[in-house]
């Protein structure tokens, strides 16, 4: 079968949690007992790249009833592994997923994508509209590889510096985190199997859903579906707390992420996605509004048996190292842009799981 291109709609039935570096028990061999304990953990407000292909595999196998089948039954539609960064003997698709594409908003037939760091919403609530950060007179262009305010824009205020917007790609119309998620918390006392109460085990935790009318949305290029089948949406459980979603397809083109030509002159490249790059990249930046973001992804291959649990064992799913990725949303400026880009291709394995995605626009100061 051909591959063709689904609009995935990631629907959370309730609440949810996605996990980060910082859980309850994280793992550091540098400790007594080879963890720290987190009382306080927030859940992110969106899953991972890596969390999203896994998803998908799991629903495939879920479509074929072969959850729980052979290794040789599975290799064919999920692959032999699941994402595995550069590690050695990485594979740029995953079985019938060929690729997904950074992960977005929805709202009916409305699409959000992450708008550049160089735009506020200031908390007076003042502007209607975001404020998009000026160009300042002073030609002292300054590295600031951090929420601090610098000499290239004027109206930048840090303290107001806190989160990602989005915008609607057609239209001029704009989102906060206020208006897409909802905060809730609960508390509680970790206990052991016998009924008594550990040691520090006083907890609190913190989730989102997602506002009325909301879900995410990624593409999805697959040969997994018959041609002209409409697939079915299903329900499954999905993050760390194995909350439940519905997951819907639909064949649809995918005209988000179109990156186009290198424009002349300076340019500002704005990440769509969070981004694995090498760190002297920087150096060919004028200027960068950017912040980094921890990642670990989770190993699994066909053997892998118990999706619930992680450790060393090879049943179990594994963690990676940790990595340090360009948050989405970050700002490059630059009138060097071709060594950027070029670095930001040549990872195809994150391309492929819908990381280092990004578009270019011509600066005219």
């Amino acid at each position: 079968m051909e591959n063709k291109t689904y609009l995935v709609e990631i629907t959370p039935i309730g609440s949810y949690f996605f996990g980060g570096e910082n859980t309850f028990n994280s793992v550091d061999k540098s400790t007594n007992d080879g963890q720290i304990r987190n009382y306080l953990v927030r859940s992110r407000m969106f899953p991972q790249q890596t969390t999203v292909l896994g998803l998908l595999r799991y629903v495939f196998l879920v479509k074929e009833g072969i959850l729980g089948g052979t290794p040789e039954e599975k290799k064919s539609l999920i692959g032999t592994t699941g994402f595995m960064g550069d590690e050695p003997g990485a594979s740029t698709q995953w079985g019938k997923i060929s690729r997904i594409s950074s992960l977005f908003l929805l709202n009916g037939n409305k699409k959000f994508v992450v708008a550049g760091q160089d735009h506020q919403f200031y908390t007076d609530r003042n502007h209607e509209s975001p404020v998009c950060l000026a160009k300042s007179d002073n030609d002292n262009i300054t590295f600031s590889f951090s929420r601090t305010a610098n000499s290239f824009y004027t109206n930048l205020d840090p303290k107001h510096y806190a989160s990602i917007l989005w915008k609607e790609v057609s239209e001029d119309h704009w989102l906060s985190p206020e208006d897409v998620f909802v905060e809730s918390f609960q508390v509680g006392i970790t206990k052991s199997f016998s009924g008594n109460v550990e040691d520090d085990s006083y907890y609190k935790q913190f989730f989102y859903k997602l506002k009325k009318g909301f879900s995410f949305g990624c593409y999805l290029t697959t040969s997994y579906f018959n041609a002209g089948e409409q697939p079915g949406a299903v329900i499954v459980p999905f993050g760390a707390d194995q909350s439940l979603f519905r997951i819907s397809f639909k064949e649809e083109k995918e005209l988000l992420f179109g990156e186009g030509d290198i424009p002349a002159g300076k340019v500002k490249v704005t990440l769509l996605s969070d981004a694995y790059c090498r760190p002297e990249i920087l150096e060919e930046v004028n200027l960068a509004i950017t912040n980094t973001v921890d990642f670990r992804f989770i190993k699994t291959n066909v053997h892998t048996r118990r999706y619930y649990n992680i450790s060393s064992k090879a049943d179990d799913m594994q963690k990676s190292s940790k990595i340090n990725l360009l948050e989405r949303g970050s700002v490059l400026i630059t009138d060097r842009p071709q060594p950027i880009i070029d670095e930001l291709k040549s990872y195809q394995v994150y391309r492929n799981a819908g990381f280092n995605q990004f578009k270019i626009e011509q600066l005219t100061f």
